[in-house]
């Protein structure tokens, strides 16, 4: 009786659909919604009749959870989050009331897990010490997690991630005679490769034990480039020293709105005068942050806890409150990020049986193909985004270092959209 109710309220919100079609296949009854002649379709076959409760009292939540656990399947999950990202206002709307309580026991859940330092540090494990095998079967093969960016559309995951790094690397106009400090070392992909190819001295630190380890044995084992690297086991908020550079690749997911200041503070006071600091960041849509941060999402809870999206604006306002920092460059390159997750999520489908082999059950591999096609289609709606900021701080630059002017940078000729690898999205 409840199911069938929840049934009723779910399909009545649904009615109106905008920017696609939506088919839900329920048995032997199927569903329409939505602009049937779109070129986005998106299909929901129900295996569970529960699953309409969930969605309905649970809201998003409910609906990542109920497909955890097999209530329902889609064959393209992309395009699903894509219709419900272009839908998002009127399916909030329609069911608010009865997802009311779910919502705030969640938002209740999500507060306990604060990015205190203590707090950071278990929040991290939770997800980066799922060991390093797991991310072998899915990153490319120098286990860079964050957004790569496709200069051309014949490259490679590999070819990708080096561009971004050397974007990086350039945008901070490094030179031989600098001490970059990196924040989140991850499994030391930009340490190697500034030390590499930049012959930088670097120091660079995680909080994550499983990251720490292997990225100990990877600059072991890296001759004279790795003996140019220091690792830390240190949060950000310990450390001490002066540096001619900043790194930081979408760890500042991690560091949350409350501790903005205390982020770029210890930034601005590591950082010498006249250096610079590139921080490489997923954001939230502005019109859309604030009530961001008072809700607790599907992520949140089940893959990154204590995590939070950035703002640009409120970026601004903490480097005006707590540095002497200013914003010289801003990059969006969100759409990489789509075709970025696009790679890992076919490389993992096509390891499920190694997924299991390590421990994994049937559960958690559903929860990992719905996180990393949630993401793909959020940023392929450009719901999200993902940036990077190129930050200087006043003053005269002492030393040898050197800034370079960043070369005019266009990954894709015309606009992004335009770009074949691009093309296919709705």
């Amino acid at each position: 009786m409840i199911d069938r109710l929840a049934k009723t309220l779910l399909m009545r919100g649904l009615q109106g659909l905008r920017g696609g079609s939506l088919e839900i296949i329920d048995g032997e009854r199927t569903h329409w919604f939505g602009e049937y002649s779109h070129a986005l379709r998106a299909t929901i076959v129900v295996h569970h009749q529960r699953f309409f409760r969930r969605v309905l009292l649970q809201g998003e939540i409910g609906a990542g959870d109920s497909y955890m656990d097999g209530d329902w399947s889609s064959p393209d999950l992309v395009a699903l989050v894509q219709l419900a990202v272009r839908n998002i206002d009127r399916i909030e709307s329609s069911h608010w009331p009865m997802s009311a309580l779910g919502r705030w026991k969640n938002f209740r859940f999500h507060l306990g897990r604060k990015n205190t330092v203590r707090g950071s540090k278990a929040n991290i494990a939770h997800h980066y010490d799922l060991g390093n095998e797991f991310y072998r079967l899915f990153l490319d093969r120098n286990l860079i997690y964050s957004c790569g960016v496709f200069r051309d559309p014949e490259d490679t995951l590999e070819a990708a991630q080096n561009h971004k790094l050397s974007l990086i690397c350039e945008r901070l106009g490094l030179a031989p005679g600098d001490h970059v400090l990196e924040i989140g070392t991850g499994w030391g992909g930009f340490a190697l490769y500034a030390s590499q190819m930049y012959g930088c001295r670097v120091t660079t630190t995680t909080i994550s034990e499983e990251q720490y380890r292997y990225a100990k044995s990877r600059f072991a084992r890296a001759g004279k480039a790795g003996e140019r690297i220091t690792l830390l086991r240190q949060d950000y908020r310990k450390l001490a020293g002066q540096y001619d550079k900043i790194a930081s690749i979408e760890m500042f997911e991690a560091v949350g709105l409350a501790h903005y200041d205390d982020f770029f503070a210890a930034c601005d006071r590591l950082l010498v005068p006249g250096g610079a600091m590139c921080l490489q960041t997923i954001t939230m849509n502005d019109r859309r942050f604030h009530d961001y941060v008072r809700n607790c999402d599907w992520i949140q809870k089940r893959i990154f806890p204590g995590a939070e999206l950035a703002s640009v604006p409120e970026i601004l306002f903490s480097l005006a409150r707590s540095t002497k920092m200013r914003l010289a460059e801003l990059e969006e390159i969100g759409l990489h990020y789509a075709e970025t997750l696009k790679e890992w999520r076919l490389r993992f489908l096509g390891q499920l049986d190694r997924v299991k082999h390590l421990g994994f059950d049937d559960q958690f591999a559903r929860m990992w193909e719905y996180y990393l096609a949630y993401c793909e289609g959020a940023f392929r709606e450009q719901y999200i985004g993902d940036v990077q900021l190129l930050l200087r701080k006043s003053g005269t630059a002492k030393g040898t270092s050197t800034t370079r002017p960043l070369e005019t940078y266009a990954p894709i000729p015309g606009t992004i959209e335009s770009h074949p690898r691009f093309s296919d999205s709705q």
